[in-house]
């Protein structure tokens, strides 16, 4: 069916403008106002200045279900203009109306004494997916209320969730486990997810892509006959469930294997021991879970992942996802408390070296919590290569102009701004002064009269005491186009900085020098 038919000759026939560019545009159902979609509309394509024909077309794309049934019935050639389309539209719809469910509606909405937990969840989540003005907590207050008397309200109860998707999710879990509690009587049951760690069959199995670290906690560590004296020590700190920050009792690598009748898989895991409770035994990060090439399928409840012989399918139990889940967040329920405050931890001491022997002003900190052979290595390797650091800003001698040069991309459509003078006082006058010396005097910066662009400096105290100069871009990075620079992603180098002891950072000598 030609969807352009309505339309007159002269409509239909029309050609669009190679280089017109039509805008995001909202559908119209039918079931709203039809002249506060017209004006939307028509405010969206004003700027854009279509002609006749082309209006025409754009407004009959917005039409969808109902609407745009109605416009392919029309008689050919029935519409000769954009107003006689419009006039229709709205002499056809305006007589619709759309029903919004209300506060009311939801909170009338109770689950039946035998109407099971999927049918009510389903009904309820049905009704507030058509209002449009009804607050989220409002709906997660009006869902527990209307639930009889059962393992998820009283779930709901203890641990209420935070958002309208969390409950979702939650009673979805809980759905699932009345579908597996009441399958009938010789039925197969699935089977919990269940990893072999070291010839031992482990349960209770988190599958985490959200976690960058692999988890073994420290009851199945002793229960698996591991022992301390076989971990790696490490000073790395890691982010627990409550926010808080956990020191792992150290590392150790096992082999971990998945598999079913359809083949196997192993990969080694650098685990992370860590004395906590917790309603796991170990958990796995996405590190792992990537080396696995595993695909997680959470409303299904199952992990695939591909090997030389076949899919291996790994499916969870849900009762006992439901009662790790429960464990786990009754563990942040009792760390909620507001009268406890969690203690600040003491960041670690550093040692001052200095590089340039006799010479105390080249000096630098490493960190105290380096044994003797690594602050030896590292102490090494900065003096071999002392010379790149730049201890003063001589040191950096820059690039010769005849090499690369840098232009402001300015918009010839902008005006130049100058601020005007901002009085500095005490030692803020001070620290200017100290500082434009230190420049000029390095050849950084140099004295212009009558300057088209001006702009005050902004001095902002470091932790130190001593003051930073920063010079205030703002108004001239609005008048330059912005170009798009690539960056790496962030969770990749994340994911490579684990297993590693030590990390270094490059530190520019001063914001100056960053460009």
């Amino acid at each position: 069916m030609d969807g352009n038919a309505p339309f007159s000759d002269a409509i239909r026939l029309a050609p669009i403008p190679e280089d017109f560019r039509p805008p995001r545009l909202e559908v119209y159902k039918g079931v709203t106002d039809p002249r506060e979609h017209v004006q939307r509309f028509e405010a969206a394509v004003r700027y854009r200045q279509p002609d006749e024909a082309t209006r025409c077309h754009l407004l009959a794309n917005t039409l969808k279900g109902a609407t745009f049934n109605w416009f392919i019935k029309l008689p050919r050639g029935h519409i000769s203009s954009y107003e006689h389309l419009k006039s229709e539209l709205i002499a056809r719809f305006m007589g619709r109306t759309h029903m919004v469910v209300s506060n009311m509606v939801l909170a009338n909405i109770k689950q039946g004494e035998r109407e099971s937990l999927r049918d009510y969840t389903n009904r309820f989540f049905a009704a507030a997916a058509e209002a449009d003005d009804v607050e989220p907590a409002v709906a997660m207050h009006n869902f527990r209320k209307g639930l009889k008397v059962g393992d998820l309200s009283k779930f709901l109860q203890l641990a209420k969730p935070r958002s309208y998707p969390e409950l979702v999710a939650r009673a979805s879990q809980f759905m699932l486990l009345e579908d597996a509690e009441s399958s009938p009587t010789g039925a197969p049951r699935v089977k919990q997810v269940v990893a072999c760690i070291t010839d031992f069959d482990v349960r209770w199995v988190l599958l985490d892509s959200g976690s960058i670290a692999d988890i073994l906690f420290e009851s199945a560590f002793l229960q698996m006959g591991l022992k301390e004296a076989n971990l790696l020590r490490a000073g790395t700190t890691l982010l627990g469930f409550s926010s808080e920050m956990v020191q792992p009792l150290g590392f150790i690598t096992l082999p971990v294997s998945f598999g079913d009748d359809n083949g196997h898989a192993m990969s080694m895991v650098n685990f992370a021991v860590i004395k906590a409770k917790s309603g796991y035994n170990t958990i796995l990060g996405r590190t792992t879970l990537n080396s696995f090439g595993m695909v997680i399928f959470m409303p299904h409840l199952c992990a695939k992942f591909p090997t030389s012989s076949g899919v291996v399918t790994i499916k969870g139990d849900a009762k006992q996802a439901t009662r790790c889940f429960q464990i786990a967040a009754q563990l942040v329920v009792d760390q909620m408390d507001p009268r406890e405050s969690q203690p600040v931890i003491p960041q670690e001491g550093v040692i001052n070296i200095a590089l340039g022997g006799e010479d105390s002003s080249k000096i630098i900190n490493i960190s105290s919590y380096l044994n003797e052979k690594q602050q030896a290595k590292v102490i090494a390797l900065l003096s071999e290569y002392i010379d790149v650091f730049a201890w003063s800003p001589e040191d950096v001698t820059g690039m010769d102009r005849a090499v690369c040069e840098h232009h402001l991309n300015v918009s010839q459509t902008t005006s130049p701004i100058a601020q005007k003078k901002r009085v500095m006082v005490g030692e803020r006058q001070d620290a200017i002064k100290e500082e434009i010396s230190k420049l000029l005097g390095a050849g950084y910066i140099r004295e212009v009269e009558y300057p088209r662009w001006l702009t005050n400096v902004v001095m902002v105290k470091k932790a130190n005491g001593k003051w930073r100069m920063c010079v205030d871009f703002r108004t001239l990075n609005q008048a330059c186009p912005k170009n798009t620079y690539p960056l790496p992603r962030i969770d990749t180098m994340v994911d490579h900085t684990v297993g590693y002891e030590v990390m270094s950072f490059l530190d520019a000598f001063s914001g100056y020098h960053q460009i």
